[in-house]
C-alpha cells in the first residue's frame, strides 16, 4: 500500500507543531535518482544527492535527494552563521550548541518513517572541528577556508527505498490559519514534483 499524508493527519500534526511535513509514496519501477535528480536540479541552484549502502537488507538503504535549502547552518571557530527565512544572522559561541539550536528550530513532525529526511540536516562536520572540544595545537593554516561545520535542511525531499522500491516525496511546510487551503497547495506541488519526474525518464 502506497503511503499519502491524509487532510487528517496533517491536521494531527499541524496541532502540535509548527512545521510538518505532507508527502505521497509511489512506485519507483520507472524512476531512476539520477534522472530524477538533473531534473529537479535544473530549476535549483542549492541540491543534494546522497547514496547509502546498496545492500538490499540495509536498514534505510536509500537514495536521498534534497532541493530547496530553506535553511543554512555554517561555523568556524566560534563564528556560527545562520540563514532562515531569507535572514542571515552571525554571532559568536558554542558552535555544537548553537546547531543544536538550529535543529530543534526546523525540525518537522511526520508520519511516514521516510519522512524523517524531512526536517534533518545534511552536511558535514569537517576534520579541523576536533579543535572545537579537544586542545590541539593548530599549526597548518586552513588555506581552503573550509567551515568546520555545515549543514542545511531542504523543503523538497524525495527517498528513492532500495527495499521496496518505492519513491516517497515530501514537502515541509509552516503551519498556516487556513490548513485545508495549505493542505491542497502541497499536495498540488508534491503532484508536480512527481510529474516532473517521470517525464525526466523519457526525456
Amino acid at each position: 500500500m502506497l503511503h499519502r499524508t491524509t487532510f487528517q493527519e496533517f491536521q494531527q500534526l499541524a496541532s502540535s507543531g509548527s512545521r510538518v511535513v505532507v508527502s505521497k509514496e509511489i512506485f519507483g519501477d520507472v524512476l531512476t535518482p539520477v534522472r530524477a535528480f538533473q531534473a529537479l536540479a535544473s530549476d535549483c541552484d542549492d541540491v543534494a544527492l546522497l547514496d547509502s549502502s546498496d545492500h538490499p537488507t540495509a536498514q534505510d538503504a536509500c537514495v536521498y535527494i534534497g532541493i530547496e535549502a530553506i535553511a543554512t547552518f555554517s561555523s568556524k571557530g566560534d563564528e556560527v552563521v545562520v540563514t532562515e527565512a531569507g535572514v542571515t544572522q552571525k554571532h559568536q559561541g558554542d558552535a555544537f550548541q548553537a546547531l543544536r539550536e538550529f535543529y530543534n528550530r526546523n525540525k518537522c513532525d511526520s508520519i511516514h518513517s521516510l519522512a524523517k529526511f524531512a526536517g534533518g540536516m545534511i552536511g558535514f562536520v569537517a576534520y579541523d572541528a576536533v579543535r572545537l572540544f579537544e586542545d590541539i595545537p593548530d599549526r597548518h593554516p586552513n588555506e581552503d577556508d573550509v567551515p568546520d561545520l555545515m549543514f542545511k535542511c531542504y523543503g523538497i525531499n524525495i527517498v528513492f527505498d532500495k527495499r521496496t522500491g518505492k519513491v516517497l516525496v515530501s514537502r515541509s511546510v509552516e503551519v498556516e490559519e487556513d490548513l485545508e487551503v495549505l493542505y491542497k497547495a502541497t499536495m498540488e506541488e508534491i503532484d508536480a514534483i512527481i510529474q516532473k519526474m517521470i517525464s525526466a525518464q523519457s526525456g
